[in-house]
């Protein structure tokens, strides 16, 4: 509930005006908090099911499908986001990136399946899931906002 809250205030431009909107904020899809939390338990989810070890869980990274390659460019515009969000000073465009990478994320794991496929292309797409799930957490608690496992 905090973190909704919190998010909420912060993925709005400083700069318009403020809107307040109570269903959206507690909204499980769209740009919201709660939806970002999900996404993050979706993917520790994806773990605990293919029984995969999430600290020592690594592999390499193959882009082979289009929503694979989606997905990656996501994350790796991380870095300049949030230098981009600390210069200016705002928040919002962290947030902005956080549900970008989950969007990408959902469209990859409707289209890619991770636990049903196999070999290095399971490792891979392992990889992939578990640096979405990095890049949530550590964008969420940017913002000061936790993080939960299960949903």
């Amino acid at each position: 509930g905090v973190g909704a809250v919190k998010y909420a205030d912060l993925m709005q431009n400083r700069k318009t005006d403020y809107k307040f909107d109570w269903d959206k904020l507690i909204a499980f899809s769209g740009n919201a908090g709660p939806y970002l939390q999900y996404q993050y338990a979706r993917i520790r989810s994806i773990f605990r099911k293919g029984d995969v070890e999430w600290e020592s869980s690594m592999g390499t990274v193959r882009l082979e499908h289009d929503d694979e390659n989606a997905l990656a460019r996501e994350l790796v515009r991380f870095p300049d986001r949030v230098h981009q969000a600390a210069l200016a000073r705002e928040p919002h465009v962290v947030c902005d990136h956080l549900y970008a990478v989950a969007q990408a994320f959902s469209r990859f794991y409707t289209n890619c399946p991770v636990l049903k496929s196999e070999g290095a292309t399971r490792e891979s797409r392992l990889a992939l899931t578990k640096l979405s799930g990095l890049h949530l957490e550590v964008g969420l608690r940017l913002l000061g906002i936790g993080v939960i496992e299960k949903m």
